[in-house]
């Protein structure tokens, strides 16, 4: 099974949407605020410290990283979508899954 990437613009139009740059200045944000270094966010999400550093330039990224970071930073997934007209809700930590319906988003 391939991971879901942001790179699905052709059907949902989420590459241009989704701001990687906002998301990583949260994090780093939060990082810088918590004390948290890379090696420990890394650790306590699962999503490599190359992928992290990376978001701020990236074109793209793996869903599943992106939605446990944005678990991590306790925010809606909204927050980081560009001209979005939803508020969203933070992700619930409770089973270490996130479900998503890709047609609500798409919409």
């Amino acid at each position: 099974m391939t991971a879901a990437r942001f790179d699905l613009a052709a059907r949902f139009d989420l590459a241009a949407r989704f701001d990687l740059a906002a998301l990583s200045e949260a994090i780093d944000r939060q990082r810088s605020e918590s004390s948290t270094t890379l090696v420990g966010l890394s650790g306590a999400v699962g999503v490599s410290q190359s992928t992290i550093r990376r978001l701020g330039s990236a074109d793209d990224a793996e869903a599943d990283g992106v939605l446990a970071l944005i678990r991590w930073l306790g925010v809606a997934p909204e927050t980081f979508v560009i001209d979005g007209s939803v508020a969203g809700r933070p992700l619930p930590a409770d089973d270490g899954f996130v479900r998503v319906d890709m047609e609500l988003v798409a919409r």
